[in-house]
């Protein structure tokens, strides 16, 4: 089996106010695709789940002392949807601040199981997402390690952990109620892997949330076979 892959060019988003957030969608997204979205926003406040969009267990969630919020979604790609849309919006329980990621990732499929996870906060210039054992044991997996987290924060050039490469990094502005985000992967065939984190990948210690994932591979020829691990969790595609 080959490995599941992240396919065209990942897309950033950023708002300074405003309670609906309009998050912009990769290009070129195909059928059978999965498309993923990291939000993060400022404050002690909620987004709403979108028509269409699953919030994988334990995916969503407040950072330490609720000074910001990490929640993340995804979807299937079909005959109707996206249909020519480029957008997807949110809403949100406040007018803040926020930031969001969006990629394409091949290599599953429709059907889906949800079992339960866990996530990982922190407070230091290091958001760690920690090690993660997928259930069916070693195979040819894309593993993924995200975080958001709240400030000013982000180094000036991007700071991935070791043999990971960088999917997409960015903040909602400089002001005092921003916030930022970043998210790596690394195809790597493995039982068990811990990223090891964003070493310094914030300029001082902030408040953070952070996931790991394992996306599994499909069988050959196919769009797509997958199941996501995220922390503890686990939403198998299959």
């Amino acid at each position: 089996m080959t490995f599941p892959s992240i396919q065209g060019t990942p897309v950033l988003t950023a708002q300074t106010s405003g309670s609906t957030f309009t998050a912009n969608l990769p290009s070129r997204i195909q059928s059978g695709e999965l498309v993923w979205i990291g939000m993060t926003v400022f404050g002690n406040t909620s987004i709403t789940q979108p028509a269409g969009w699953t919030v994988p267990t334990n995916m969503s969630g407040l950072m330490s002392g609720n000074v910001g919020r990490m929640n993340c979604f995804w979807r299937i790609a079909g005959d109707s949807w996206p249909a020519g849309a480029t957008t997807q919006d949110f809403t949100i329980g406040a007018s803040v601040e926020g930031v969001a990621f969006a990629f394409r990732i091949a290599g599953t499929r429709s059907s889906t199981t949800v079992p339960t996870g866990g996530n990982a906060n922190g407070n230091n210039a290091s958001p760690d997402s920690g090690a993660q054992t997928p259930a069916p044991g070693s195979d040819n997996y894309l593993w993924l390690t995200m975080f958001g987290a709240v400030g000013n924060v982000l180094q000036p050039t991007p700071v991935y952990p070791i043999n990971y490469t960088g999917i997409i990094s960015g903040k909602s502005s400089t002001g005092a109620s921003s916030v930022c985000t970043g998210a790596a992967y690394r195809q790597l065939t493995a039982s068990v892997e811990n990223p090891n984190g964003f070493t310094n990948g914030l300029t001082g210690a902030a408040q953070w949330r952070a996931y790991t994932g394992v996306i599994y591979p499909g069988p050959e020829g196919m769009v797509g076979y997958g199941s996501f691990n995220f922390g503890n969790f686990e939403l198998g595609i299959g």
